[in-house]
């Protein structure tokens, strides 16, 4: 999916699994996410991007509506 890689690329990407949530790209959206969902993982080129993840895939929807106000 790098777009330095040969891929389409992408700005943000947001992963729903049956296991887990899984959040990649801008850096204040994953801060507004790891400061709001407790049990949650981090990294990257923080501030600028990274990724984010948790295992609590019934809160999709409340996730989903962090992401979308932080853009």
């Amino acid at each position: 999916m790098d777009a330095n890689l040969g891929g389409p690329g992408y700005q943000n990407l947001l992963i729903r699994s049956r296991q887990e949530i899984c959040f990649f790209g801008c850096g204040s959206v994953i801060d507004r996410l790891r400061a709001s969902v407790h049990n949650s993982w981090w990294g990257g080129e923080l501030p600028l991007s990274g990724y984010w993840g948790c295992k609590d895939v019934s809160d999709y929807e409340t996730i989903l509506g962090l992401i979308l106000t932080a853009l």
